[in-house]
């Protein structure tokens, strides 16, 4: 077992729980950001929850953990077209969402390309049981960049949402708003951490503050008022 395995499968049940609860809403409210986000989060929990059985069950296992990483770029990639299409929906009020949706995963297929081509060997090699995923530099990078032009973007707009709400005094809106501004921004930031860090020390630390940075998502899951 190792202590990468236990972060991330919490990660992932995280984003379940808030795929079912914004889908609940959007269904109820027919509202396209909550129907998006459900996706995002869902495919977001996918990527978390492969690798963190597989660093569980089968830390040993190079083949198994770099089958699972490869399976975390993809539905990476998914889940970061929907923050994408939410992106364009905000900014460009004017074009097709779509475009936000389909630019990032075309560009998103240079990282899942990437990682079928270079092949990553992680184990539990670093203190504490955490694991070394060995990221290629060139995959790495590719999945930086890709972070960098949808998750933090998405988190400076729901900051810069907040000026609006506070004024119309809606805590609850408020709330969620920062919470999902929060966790995309720090994650987007400990994201591209997690993927270009090469020493046991860095690797850790941006570990442990990525999902920290996503934990900010659990009250989400139990506050009442924040899906009306």
């Amino acid at each position: 077992m190792s202590v990468s395995g236990f972060n991330y499968l919490f990660i992932s049940i995280i984003l379940f729980c808030l795929f079912f609860r914004f889908g609940k809403y959007a269904k109820k409210d027919k509202n396209q950001t909550a129907r998006d986000f459900s996706f995002y989060a869902l495919n977001l929990g996918f990527s978390f929850f492969g690798i963190g059985i597989a660093g569980i069950l089968f830390p040993q296992s190079s083949q198994i953990l770099n089958f699972c990483l490869f399976l975390t770029v993809l539905f990476q990639t998914i889940a970061f077209a929907f923050s994408g299409k939410i992106l364009f929906r905000v900014l460009f009020k004017k074009i097709s969402d779509w475009y936000g949706f389909f630019i990032p995963l075309f560009l998103g297929m240079i990282p899942v390309v990437f990682a079928l081509v270079w092949k990553s060997f992680p184990s539990p090699e670093l203190p504490l049981g955490f694991i070394n995923w060995d990221i290629h530099p060139y995959t790495g990078i590719a999945r930086a960049i890709l972070i960098l032009l949808t998750q933090i973007p998405v988190g400076l707009v729901f900051f810069n949402q907040l000026k609006t709400i506070l004024w119309k005094n809606e805590r609850f809106l408020f709330l969620r708003t920062l919470i999902i501004g929060c966790a995309s921004f720090f994650g987007g930031i400990f994201g591209i951490g997690v993927v270009l860090a090469h020493s046991p020390s860095q690797m850790i630390i941006v570990e442990v503050s990525l999902t920290i940075s996503l934990i900010i998502l659990l009250p989400l899951v139990f506050l009442k008022g924040l899906d009306s």
